[in-house]
């Protein structure tokens, strides 16, 4: 091992003097990239290796990196900007005369929200809260405040983005989904048909159909969340970060298919004061919020909240990262995502503050060793285990065509490939047991079909316990790393859709038949 630092440390960049060399980051950066695609590798490899075995000089490139990139560097990775720098930009003057008006909607809101709680020991369900002696928001009052101010949506009036008659999208969309399950249409018209069905899931303005069916999708946290939490009372090895799971009501979520840069200071404000009651918050407090399917950690700035600013603030991070989800199945964006965002839900955890020192990488995520264990809920068996952070992806994550030009990206590179053989040595240390402690934890753990399990190692507890922590789940096939689970034992995913409605039942039957329903 000795032998392996020494031919390391030789490998380390020339400097004249460490301190010197690293305040000079980015002309070092800039010299590198500026060469060869493969030159740029090599460079950057070189630097990883002279850091694994310096910690001087990555306390140092780390400074030198926040100080000389990140003060500067006002975009995240796909070059706009994140929750929080979209936050600061947006207009916050509201006045003192809509305080009563803005509670009002807040306290109806709140009274249409289901909530989820998981306390770290115990889970329970709550319905809204009644509604005593209040008078609801009139659409009279709402108009009467300046557009520029105007309140964007109450517990029963929301802004539409196109003028499309209540209740038609909910409708074309179910057509959509019966015709792509139709057998007797060709494949290509099926596979056209489910695309839009799942674009429009994303994009079209919402109504109690659309709600509906958004809300079965398997991949959002209210859906396998509950089952895991039961499953983990049955041990002690693994826990569950605290989490608070809400419904968002249907007028709320609609904010997402409105342009986010539009929305009046009122609205915001209405969306900060609404989550900072409805998952109870604490202004000192440290969270992690995420959406239910989609945490948007790759910038961690949109993720991690922490100071009496951000936590009142922590709705506008929410909606800005569910808006920008949602767009990404646009028709203008290339290519177009679907799915990032089909959710109805919104979380906030605790965030889990690292018991030991490790790099960062996305803008402040702690590189610590995570797993996704891949199982089969049904049969009650693992089918495989991989390292979150796989060599092979994050490098090429990092070395695409147009990334190597990006301090970011390069940045990110350098600190993962110092860190990658810590990583896997603790992977390789851990899986064996972690694929054991999974095992014992299935027969308890009320789902069907495959899924992936993401675990996260946070070091070691003061008794010498590990650190174990369940973070994330999603249908096997949907998840990525597919391919460290053995030939022939991954299945699809059986989507269900359509929500449990008579008039829908009757459609579905019609469809079966032979009718095609109208697709307007």
């Amino acid at each position: 091992m000795r032998e392996n630092r020494e031919k390391e440390k030789k490998q380390a960049p020339p400097s004249g003097g460490l301190q010197v060399w690293m305040e000079g980051f980015i002309d070092m950066a800039t010299k590198v990239l500026s060469s060869h695609k493969d030159e740029s590798l090599t460079g950057k490899d070189d630097l990883a290796a002279f850091l694994r075995t310096t910690p001087e000089a990555l306390e140092a490139f780390e400074k030198a990196y926040h100080r000389e990139v990140i003060s500067g560097w006002n975009v995240s990775y796909d070059g706009l900007p994140n929750a929080k720098q979209t936050a600061a930009g947006m207009d916050r003057e509201v006045s003192a005369d809509l305080e009563e008006l803005i509670q009002r909607i807040v306290t109806e809101l709140v009274s249409l929200t289901p909530v989820y709680r998981y306390d770290g020991k115990d889970a329970s369900i709550s319905d809204p809260p009644a509604l005593p002696d209040h008078e609801m928001v009139t659409k009279e009052e709402v108009m009467a405040v300046p557009a520029p101010l105007r309140p964007e949506c109450t517990a029963n009036l929301m802004k539409r983005d196109c003028a499309v008659k209540e209740d038609e999208n909910g409708k074309f969309l179910c057509s959509m989904y019966l015709r792509s399950k139709s057998q007797k249409l060709p494949l290509e018209t099926r596979r056209y048909a489910y695309n839009k069905f799942r674009q429009g899931l994303d994009l079209l303005d919402l109504d109690g159909l659309m709600y509906a069916i958004i809300d079965r999708n398997q991949d959002s946290m209210g859906h396998w969340l509950p089952a895991l939490v039961e499953a983990v009372k049955k041990q002690n090895y693994f826990k569950i970060p605290k989490t608070t799971v809400i419904k968002v009501p249907l007028t709320l979520l609609q904010l997402t298919r409105i342009e986010y840069a539009t929305h009046t200071p009122t609205t915001l404000k209405i969306v900060d004061d609404y989550c900072y009651r409805v998952f109870r918050l604490d202004e000192n407090e440290t969270y992690f919020v995420r959406t239910g399917t989609s945490s948007s950690k790759f910038d961690f700035r949109n993720a991690r909240v922490a100071g009496p600013k951000e936590v009142h603030e922590l709705g506008e991070y929410l909606l800005y990262n569910h808006f920008k989800g949602v767009s990404l199945a646009g028709s203008t964006n290339t290519p177009c995502i679907y799915g990032m965002q089909t959710t109805v839900e919104w979380a906030v955890r605790e965030y889990i503050e690292p018991k030991e020192t490790v790099p960062e990488i996305y803008f402040g995520l702690p590189l610590r060793l995570e797993m996704r264990v891949f199982i089969d809920a049904t049969e009650k068996k693992v089918l495989g285990i991989a390292p979150y952070w796989d060599p092979k992806t994050m490098k090429k994550r990092f070395s695409l065509e147009d990334d190597y030009r990006n301090p970011d990206k390069v940045h990110d590179y350098i600190v993962y490939a110092a860190h990658e053989p810590v990583l896997m040595a603790k992977y390789e240390k851990y899986k064996e047991k972690v694929v054991s402690k999974v095992e014992a934890l299935l027969p308890y753990l009320d789902l069907e079909g495959q899924w992936s399990l993401d675990v996260m190692f946070n070091g070691v507890n003061p008794d010498g316990s590990d650190d174990m922590h369940l973070i994330d789940m999603a249908p096997a096939s949907h998840s990525a790393l597919t391919e460290y689970i053995p030939d022939g034992l991954l299945k699809p995913c059986e989507e269900d859709w359509i929500p449990k409605i008579p008039e829908l039942e009757k459609t579905k039957r019609t469809e079966e038949e032979g009718d095609t329903p109208c697709t307007n």
